[in-house]
Order: C-alpha cells, then structure tokens, then sequence
C-alpha cells in the first residue's frame, strides 16, 4: 500500500492485486451497506433510539451539498418503475432487475444554501456548492464496493468534488469525495464482463479511489477502460499545483460574493489576551510590536506576548539564536496563578558549545514573571538521543550550566519521519480483509501508533502536571512548529475549559496551529500554494515534490487523534463531539476553504486568504447543534477546571470511525460505540 500522504499515483495492475467478489445478476440499489454508511434507513431498521443517536450526533444531519442527504427520512406513496436490465458476462443476455419496492424510503426536500446551484437535469440530485461546475458526467457506471453484487450510479466529476449518485430506489445514494483528498487511484481489470443495455459496451476496468488518511476505499468504481483514463487525467488536471487564485477556495468564496463569513475573526489575539489577564497593566508581560512586518520571526504571528523585562533588541538576539528564528513567546497564561507556558525552537548550540547572553536572559525573565517557583521547566519533545544528534549539526539543546535555574525533561516523542511510516502501516492494518482477529492484532501492535499517541498524550500530561504545580514551562521541539504546536495545545485543552467548548477549540487551533506556524501545506502535501512555481524548479511557497514528499506527516491528524482519546476518557468534557473533529480533519485536505492553505500566518496574510477565500469556523460553528457537531453529554459544571486525565487508567483505542471511514466524514458504526460508551460513563457517574 502506498503512503496515504503521497501525491496522486496511479498503479496498475491485475485481478490479483485485490479480490472482488462476483457480482450479483441483478443491478440493484443497496440496503444494509447504505444504512451502515449513513444513507436513510428503511422503517424497519429506524428505531427510535435509532432516531435519537442520529438526532444527537448529526448522522442524518450533515448539511446539504456534503455527503449524505441530510434530512429526517418521510414516507411516500410508490411510484411504479419499470425493471432495470443489465448484461452480464460475455453473451449479453439481459437480465431483468427486481422491480422496484412497494414503498419508497426518500429523504424531504433541504432548503437550498445561500449561493448553491440545484442542477437542471443532466446534473446531480446533490446540489452543488457556490463555485462547483460538473466537468465530466457519465450517466452508467458501476459501484462495486459491495461484495453482494453491483449497483448503478451516474458518475460526476466537479472542479470539487467526484460524485457518485445511486439510479435505484428505495435508497437513493450519494457519495461525494474531495479531488484534493484523493492520495491514489488503483486500476484493476474486473474478473466478469459487464454490459449494459444501452450499447453493450464492456464494463472492464476498475478504478478504486483512495483518500489520505483512510484505510478504506473511498470509492470503488467499474467502468469502460476509456472512461476510467479519462476520470484519471481530469483527477490528475484537477490536483495539479495551483495558485490560490487558481483554487476552488478562491472560487467558492467568490460565488458567495457577499455571505456572511465570521470565521476569519474566530481568534482575536487581543481579545484572548484580554480573558487571559495579560493585559492588565500590573501585568509581568508585554505584547510585542517588534514582528508586526515579520522582521523578528517570519513563522510567528504579527502579536506575541513576551517578559516586560525583555526588550526587543534582546529579542532580536535571542532569535538569531533560535531555530527558525522562533524565540520564547508566551502561548498561554494560568489565570489562577503566576504559571504560564511558552514555546520556541531549540537552541543553536552546536558542537563548539555556542551561548546566547541574551537567550538567557530571556529564558531567567519568564521565570521571574512566576515568583511562585524557583526553577524554569524545560520540556523537550525529542528522545534525548535525537536531541543530543541534532547538536552534530549545529543545534542542540538547553545546557544547565548556561541555563541556570532550569530543569530539563525530555519527552520521547518521535519525528515526523517515524510517524508518517507508523500512520502508514496502522492503515495497512486496517485494510478490510479476511484474516483473523490475531493478524489484525499483530499488525496493530507493529505499526506503533497506539504507542506514539500515548507519548504525545504524556507530555501533554506532564506539562499540565508542572502548570497546576504553579510552575511556568518552555516548551520546544526541533524547529517548534511540529511536536511543540502538539504538547502546548493538548496541555491547554486540559488546564483551560474554554478551549473545550466548540469555539474556544476553534481558538485554539486557530492560536497553536495556523497562528505559530505548524506547516499544514508541507504536512499534507497540498496542491495549493501561494505563487506558481518557476520553471526549473518551485518558488513562492510551493516546494519540490521530492521535498513535500519526505516532509509530509500526519501531526495534526495526530493531535486530533489525541484530542478524540482525551473525549473518550471525559465524555462530558468536551462540548464538541467526533463527528466535528473528524469534519476538521475532512477540510484539512478538502481545500474547499481558506483556513487550512499555506504554511504561516505570514504567507496567508500576502496571499490575503481573509478575503479571497472562506473560513472553515464560519460553517462548522453555524447551527452547530443541528448538524451533529455539539456531544449530548457534554457538562461544563462537571468539569469547570483543569482535567485530572489519568492516562493509566485510560484504555487508547484506534479511531477507526475517521481511519476506516470509507466514503463518509465518519462511520456510523463507530459513532454508535461512542454514544454507548458515553452513556454507559453517565450511568456510572450516576450510580457511584
């Protein structure tokens, strides 16, 4: 299998490179696969408690234009339909499907969103949104990811999205996937000719579809062999690099013209340093205007707090000092104590042993803004051994004797070269497939992400355990943009109950992630870039595809994995449920909006994607509730302070409802086995 964070490849091959079940004589829509997956389910399998999981984690409520149909199911009068045919094997003998059903299973009519276009006919049934054209429509194709046998489905490839609607009723079935998510396509000659009975063209070829981050086959699809060339060039021309101009976030923000769009005002810096008594002029910390223009550090944002005692000259200095120019700023405050946490980059120390006077001095002022503690706590993220590597090449780490009234900790989190290859084989390991339960175990145990995640959840832990210690803590990693952006924001999402609620965790991604500079576009490999490349090479934000493809890793799909175990160890923590986290990781690789695109706070601002494309807080924190995106269970009275996560008592577990999502934000299965363990957690605390 192939790395699930490599560029669109395409691999041929034969039957043998999967098994295919042969298909069932008939074309037919489906039944149990389509309500597993979140299609409407018959009125025989919509229970009411059916009805209530649905209602409260929005597997019926995803909005229109996305995935599923969206709507409380309504029962109609049959409408007579004549028998399908279809061709199978060799001879072409038609034979007929079964008729349709007695009643008919469809979802009410949505209202249309403001800017989006219901097609005419020709087009798909699932509106399209502000900005999407159809560049290819082919009315037969076959869906043959059921084993049980094959269903009929019009394809449609938009500038945004492949789409893939069910013909037969009683479910009416829709399936869209994100051109820019697709990781590969993997070509494969189908084992029984198929031909319809409108020419008797050949069905030979299959195309399976798949998506980064996702063990399953987003879609798996039997068409003509010049069909399936043709969707794989125009996917190609589709993910090709592009400027922001170029890209449908561009496009769809442009249709919209004048809709409202809040989200790019969902983190006010000044008003976060406000609620954190920052400040207050009996204050011990300053806001800098030294990095307006970006002159101090060009991945950190134009506002950073730092020691009064510090003035930027010193700072200046300690940049110079620091990998990637990234100093020790202030991320966070305890508002109940002196203790705070900062993050940087390691030090330039280098094999001679090089100092910085004045990074000294400002690592001794952030300990003199807490006079509850006498020692600064250090907390590195790297094994120790990698940190002492990366002296040879002129870094390093904080020495005692330099760093007087430090204590440093190394936290053993890997790079991100060990977590790609992990996330790599953890897929693999969930691959469907016939072996048994103890292979699957073995392979699970071997791919190491289990563990890894429970190394990022322990230094998280252990920062929050020095914080409530009253004691302030520097974190960094190597360049500070990768593992420190994890620690600080889990560590935060502890101590701080607003960063549990919907918008306050859109503030904190907006803060650790995109405002201190983690490299999204770098990370997930994106198409889109802030100026076309040069000829002879990449220029302007757009990297070499050899250099994306070995900087590429899943580090915030990591965090986020971290977040979902945190939700599942306090269930009535966290207003926000898994469907919104898996929404997040979903537009991450959508490009759809503009949040997600470029690497630092200082190229989204040049490229001015605050107004030229769209917010992704601006849909996931409209109607929240209704949607699916706020958890039933969640209490804020229960925990209206730091979280006491012992993680020793916590059992980690895969996310398979995003890992093994298939087609889908998430599968409904696995959000069944959330609610049930929420509401088994409430009993308990009920009971206690």
């Amino acid at each position: 299998m192939a790395l699930s964070f490599d560029p669109l490849g395409v691999l041929g091959g034969g039957p043998q490179d999967e098994p295919h079940s042969p298909p069932a004589p008939t074309v037919r829509a489906r039944s149990s696969e389509a309500e597993q997956l979140g299609a409407v389910p018959s009125p025989s399998a919509c229970t009411a408690g059916d009805r209530s999981l649905a209602h409260a984690f929005g597997e019926l409520g995803l909005r229109a234009g996305h995935v599923t149909a969206g709507a409380e199911p309504a029962l109609v009068t049959p409408s007579p339909e004549p028998p399908r045919r279809v061709s199978l094997g060799g001879d072409g003998a038609p034979i007929a499907s079964a008729p349709a059903p007695q009643w008919q299973w469809q979802p009410q009519p949505q209202p249309q969103p403001a800017g989006s276009a219901r097609a005419p006919a020709g087009a798909p049934a699932t509106p399209l949104l502000a900005g999407e054209r159809v560049v290819l429509h082919e009315p037969t194709v076959l869906d043959v990811s059921d084993a049980s046998g094959p269903c009929a489905c019009a394809l449609f490839l938009t500038n945004h999205r492949v789409l893939v609607e069910a013909h037969a009723a009683p479910h009416v079935r829709a399936l869209a996937v994100h051109v820019h998510a697709v990781s590969r396509l993997r070509r494969a000659h189908a084992p029984h000719a198929l031909v319809s009975e409108h020419g008797g063209q050949g069905l030979g070829q299959r195309l399976d579809v798949h998506c980064r981050v996702n063990a399953r086959p987003a879609l798996r699809l039997q068409a003509t062999d010049a069909l399936v060339s043709r969707v794989t060039e125009l996917l190609r021309q589709l993910r090709a690099q592009c400027t922001v101009d170029a890209s449908f976030a561009s496009a769809h923000a442009a249709a919209l013209g004048g809709a409202r769009d809040d989200g790019w005002a969902v983190y006010d810096a000044q008003a976060e340093f406000h609620r954190q008594g920052l400040l207050n002029p009996l204050s011990c910390w300053r806001v800098c205007e030294a990095n307006r223009q970006y002159a101090l550090c060009a991945s950190y944002p134009p506002a950073i707090v730092v020691p009064k005692a510090i003035d930027d000259e010193a700072l200046s200095a300690s940049a110079a000092f620091r990998a990637s120019g990234r100093f020790p700023a202030l991320c966070w405050k305890d508002p109940h104590s002196f203790a705070s946490i900062s993050r940087a980059g390691q030090p330039l120390v280098g094999i001679n042993g090089k100092r910085s006077v004045h990074d000294e001095r400002l690592l001794c002022a952030l300990l003199e803004t807490n006079p509850e503690c006498d020692t600064l706590a250090i907390v590195d993220c790297r094994p120790r051994l990698n940190a002492e590597a990366n002296v040879l090449n002129g870094k390093g780490y904080e020495s005692a004797a330099n760093y007087q009234r430090t204590l440093l900790r190394f936290v053993d989190i890997q790079n991100i070269h060990v977590m790609r290859e992990s996330m790599r084989r953890l897929l693999t390991a969930l691959e469907p497939r016939g072996e048994g339960a103890a292979e699957w175990l073995r392979e699970l145990s071997g791919c190491g992400w289990l563990e890894h995640v429970q190394a990022v959840l322990r230094g998280a832990r252990a920062v929050v355990q020095l914080v409530l210690e009253h004691r302030s803590v520097l974190v960094h990693c190597s360049d500070g943009w990768d593992r420190t952006s994890q620690i600080t924001a889990l560590a935060q999402l502890q101590l701080d109950p607003y960063f549990r609620t919907l918008r306050g965790f859109a503030v904190l991604v907006e803060k650790e992630w995109l405002s201190f500079g983690h490299h999204f576009a770098l990370r997930h490999g994106s198409a889109v870039h802030a100026h076309a490349p040069a000829l002879g090479g990449a220029a302007g934000g757009a990297p070499t595809p050899g250099a994306s493809e070995e900087q590429q890793s899943p580090v915030f799909v990591q965090f986020v994995d971290c977040v979902w175990q945190l939700t599942l160890c306090c269930p009535r923590a966290f207003e926000f449920s898994q469907l919104f986290l898996a929404t997040v990781l979903q537009h991450v690789f959508s490009a759809q909006y503009g949040t997600f695109l470029l690497d630092t706070h200082l190229l989204r601002a040049r490229a001015q994607l605050p107004s030229r494309t769209r917010s992704l807080w601006s849909d996931l924190l409209d109607a929240p509730a209704e949607r699916g995106f706020v958890n039933p269970f969640y209490d804020p009275q229960g925990t209206p302070g730091a979280l006491a996560v012992d993680l020793s008592g916590c059992t980690l577990e895969v996310f398979k409802a995003y890992y093994s999502r298939g087609p889908h934000t998430v599968h409904r299965d696995d959000v069944r086995d959330m609610a049930d363990r929420a509401l088994g957690e409430r009993h308990r605390r009920e009971h206690l």
